[in-house]
C-alpha cells in the first residue's frame, strides 16, 4: 500500500499509524515530550511505561555521546585524512654514483629513463572508473587486462609504492604517456636513471650491475625505497652503499579525480658517492687485446689474466673471457635472455679470475721452493742430481719434461725441473721431502686454499689436499705420488689466478701478504671530499732470505739462456717470473700459465695468466705477459 507523500518522500504504511501533528514527520522523541498529553492515567500506572522511558533517555545520552566525540574529540583525525586524501607523495629516485678507473675514466654513468607506472592506493575507487583506467594502460601495453592486473598482483610493493609496468621508455614515449594518462589518477610516467656500463672486454664481471629489489632485499634493508635498483653483482654490489644516492620526494595537491594541482614541498634527491678503482682502463683493454690473441692463436676458447700492484694490493687489470654485456641487466634482462646466458656451455658469466679454479702446474713450484728452503730441508747450495729423467717406485713412472743434471733451486726454478722437486716435496734418495703436511702449511701462508679476501665479490678458495682429504672425498689411500703431484702443482691442487697473483706478490714485495681489492676511494659527487680506502695485510712467516732466493730462480726463468720465459729479456726493463704447463683432464690437455713481476729491482706490477687448455705456458701465456707488462711499463 502506497503512502501519502510528505516533505521526505513517501511514509510507509506503518509510519502513519504512528502519532504524528498533522503535516509534521514523525519523531520518536514526540513520545516523551508530548507523554502526558497523549497517554491516559491508566497507562502512565503500566511498569512498562517508565521502562521506556529509561530505554529512550539512555538512547538520547549516547547519541549525544557519540555526536560529541565524532565532531571533538576525532576531529582532528577526520581532518589529517582529508589532507591525506588530497595530497601525493612523489618519490624521486635518486642516480647512482659513477665508478671510474684510478685516473677517472667513467666505466658505469647514468643516462636518463623513464617509466609508466601505476600506484594502487590512487587508482579511482569506483569500480567502473577503475576498469577504464586499467583497460588503457592494458591498451597501451598490448597486453589483456587480466595479463595487467596479474602483473601488478605478482609485484612485490605496497599499495603506496609504484608498481612499474613498463620501464626503459624512451624521452618521446614518455610524453606520449603523459599526454595519454594526464587525467587517468594513479598512472605515472616516473624518472627513472638508468645504468650505462662502459663496454671494454673484461668489465662486466668487475662492475657487476644493478636489479630491482627482492623480498630478501628489502627485508634486509628496510631504510632502502622499494623500488630503487640494488647492486646485484660486481662492484655494484660489495659498494652499493656507496653508491646509493638519497631519494627525493614531493607532495603535491591532487583534486577530487587525482590531478596534480600544486606542488606543497619537495626535497631533491642526492646523487651517491663516487666510487674510484685502481683499474687502469688502458692496462685492461690491452690485456683483453693480448688475451684474444693468445686465444685466436690456440684455438682456446677461455682465459683469464689479473694485474696486481704488489706494494698495495690494489688490482690494475682483470679480464676474463668470455664476458657478457652487463648493460643488458640495467635495462631489465628477459628471463630468456638470462637463461640463455646462463645456460651458455662456455660460462659467460663465470669470472675466471676468481671464480676459475685450475692446477696451476710449474708456477706452483716456487712456494715448494720457498717451504723447504725455510724447513731447513734444503739450502740455497744443496745439489740434486735430477739426470735420471724420471723417477721410478713400483709400477708408478714420475718423468721429468727432459733431463737436467745437477741443479739447485734457483736453476730449478728457471728450468722448471720435475725431478729436482719430486724429490724436495716426496724425498728421494738421499733428499728428505717435506711431505704433504709442510707443502700445504706453506701453500696456505702463501694464501693459496682459501679465499683471498677480494673487496668486490666472494672468491673461490681453491685446493690444497691432504690425505684427509682424499680419504673423506674419494675413499681412497694417499701415496707417495700424490705428493710428488702435489710438489709439481698437478694431482688435486687448484688455484685461481688472483690467488696466484698474491703469493707471487708476497714473493715479490718480501713477504707481505695483501688483500687483493678493486676499490682505491670513496668521493663526493663534487670531490671536494675524498676518503681513500685501506684494506688489511700480514707478514709471512718466510725470512727475507729464502723470499730473495726465490726471485732469483724467477729471475732466472727470464734472464738465463735455460730459462721457459726467456721470451721477456728482451724487454726494455727487467722482470722474473714462472712458467706452467698444467695438465689437467684425462686427455693430456694443457693450460697454460705464467706469474711474474716487473721491474725485478723495485716490483711495481705482478701478473698472472692462464689460457685453458692451450698447451705450454711459454708459447701462449708468455707473449700475454710481455704485452701486459710492456704497456704498464710504458704508461705508469
Amino acid at each position: 500500500m502506497r503512502g501519502k507523500k510528505g516533505r521526505f518522500g513517501y511514509l510507509s504504511g506503518l509510519s502513519r499509524l504512528m502519532p504524528r501533528r498533522t503535516n509534521e514527520w514523525f519523531d520518536p522523541s514526540l513520545i516523551w515530550l508530548r507523554g502526558e498529553a497523549t497517554l491516559s492515567e491508566e497507562e502512565e500506572a503500566r511498569p512498562t511505561f517508565w521502562a521506556g522511558r529509561i530505554i529512550m533517555l539512555v538512547l538520547g545520552l549516547l547519541l549525544l555521546w557519540r555526536l560529541t566525540n565524532l565532531q571533538i574529540i576525532q576531529g582532528n583525525a577526520h581532518l589529517f585524512m582529508a589532507e591525506g586524501n588530497r595530497v601525493r607523495r612523489q618519490v624521486t629516485l635518486a642516480p647512482r654514483g659513477l665508478i671510474v678507473d684510478r685516473n677517472g675514466v667513467p666505466l658505469a654513468t647514468n643516462e636518463p629513463g623513464y617509466a609508466l607506472s601505476i600506484v594502487m592506493s590512487e587508482l579511482p575507487g569506483n569500480r567502473s572508473q577503475r576498469a577504464r583506467v586499467l583497460a588503457n594502460v592494458a591498451d597501451s601495453q598490448h597486453l589483456p587486462v587480466e595479463e595487467l592486473q596479474k602483473k601488478m598482483n605478482k609485484s612485490l610493493v605496497t599499495a603506496y609504492d609504484p608498481i612499474i609496468i613498463q620501464p626503459n621508455l624512451s624521452r618521446e614515449q614518455a610524453l606520449l604517456y603523459q599526454i595519454r594518462f594526464a587525467a587517468a589518477p594513479g598512472v605515472h610516467v616516473s624518472y627513472m636513471p638508468k645504468r650505462r656500463y662502459n663496454t671494454t672486454l673484461g668489465l662486466s664481471h668487475i662492475l657487476g650491475y644493478t636489479a630491482d629489489m627482492t623480498e630478501k632485499d628489502r627485508a634486509n634493508h628496510p631504510d632502502y625505497y622499494k623500488v630503487s635498483p640494488i647492486g646485484r653483482s660486481g662492484v655494484e654490489a660489495s659498494y652499493d652503499h656507496v653508491l646509493r644516492g638519497k631519494e627525493g620526494a614531493s607532495e603535491i595537491e591532487i583534486d577530487a579525480v587525482g590531478r596534480p594541482q600544486r606542488v606543497l614541498s619537495e626535497t631533491a634527491s642526492k646523487v651517491g658517492d663516487t666510487l674510484r678503482l685502481t683499474l687502469d682502463m688502458g692496462l685492461e683493454q690491452e690485456t683483453a687485446s693480448a688475451l684474444l690473441e693468445s686465444m685466436q692463436k690456440s684455438g682456446a676458447k677461455h682465459a683469464a689474466a689479473v694485474a696486481m700492484d704488489p706494494k698495495t694490493g690494489g688490482i690494475l687489470a682483470s679480464v676474463s673471457l668470455p664476458h657478457y654485456d652487463n648493460n643488458v641487466f640495467s635495462g631489465g634482462i628477459t628471463s630468456d635472455d638470462y637463461k640463455r646466458l646462463v645456460n651458455d656451455s662456455n660460462r659467460p658469466l663465470l669470472n675466471r679470475t676468481v671464480d676459475g679454479q685450475y692446477s696451476p702446474g710449474s708456477t706452483f713450484k716456487p712456494f715448494v721452493a720457498a717451504a723447504a728452503l725455510q724447513e731447513g730441508t734444503i739450502s740455497d747450495k744443496t745439489l740434486v742430481d735430477t739426470s735420471v729423467g724420471v723417477i721410478e717406485i713400483g709400477q708408478w713412472r714420475f718423468p721429468d719434461w727432459k733431463t737436467h743434471g745437477l741443479t739447485d733451486v734457483r736453476r730449478a726454478i728457471a728450468e722448471s725441473n720435475n725431478i729436482f722437486f719430486y724429490s724436495i716435496g716426496g724425498g728421494w734418495e738421499k733428499v728428505p721431502g717435506l711431505g704433504s703436511e709442510r707443502i700445504k702449511k706453506y701453500a696456505h701462508i702463501f694464501g693459496l686454499g682459501q679465499s683471498t679476501g677480494l673487496d668486490y665479490e666472494s672468491d673461490a678458495s681453491g685446493l690444497i689436499p691432504d690425505p684427509d682429504w682424499k680419504k673423506k672425498i674419494k675413499k681412497e689411500t694417499w701415496y707417495i705420488g700424490d705428493t710428488y703431484h702435489m710438489a709439481i702443482g698437478q694431482g688435486d691442487v687448484l688455484a685461481t689466478p688472483l690467488q696466484m697473483a698474491r703469493g707471487i706478490s708476497a714473493i715479490a714485495n718480501g713477504g707481505r701478504l695483501l688483500t687483493p681489492h678493486i676499490a682505491a676511494a670513496t668521493e663526493s659527487p663534487d670531490t671536494s671530499v675524498v676518503t681513500p680506502l685501506t684494506f688489511p695485510e700480514s707478514i709471512i712467516p718466510v725470512s727475507p732470505q729464502v723470499l730473495a732466493v726465490i726471485r732469483e730462480g724467477m729471475r732466472q726463468t727470464v734472464a738465463a739462456d735455460y730459462g721457459s720465459a726467456k721470451a721477456l729479456r728482451s724487454l726494455p726493463f727487467s722482470s722474473a717470473g714462472k712458467t706452467g704447463t698444467a695438465q689437467f683432464g684425462t686427455e693430456d690437455k694443457t693450460h697454460a700459465w705464467y706469474v711474474g713481476f716487473a721491474p725485478y729491482e723495485n716490483p711495481e706490477i705482478v701478473v698472472a695468466i692462464v689460457v685453458e687448455g692451450a698447451g705450454g705456458g711459454s708459447t701462449y701465456s708468455v707473449p700475454v705477459a710481455s704485452r701486459m707488462l710492456s704497456y704498464y711499463m710504458s704508461h705508469r
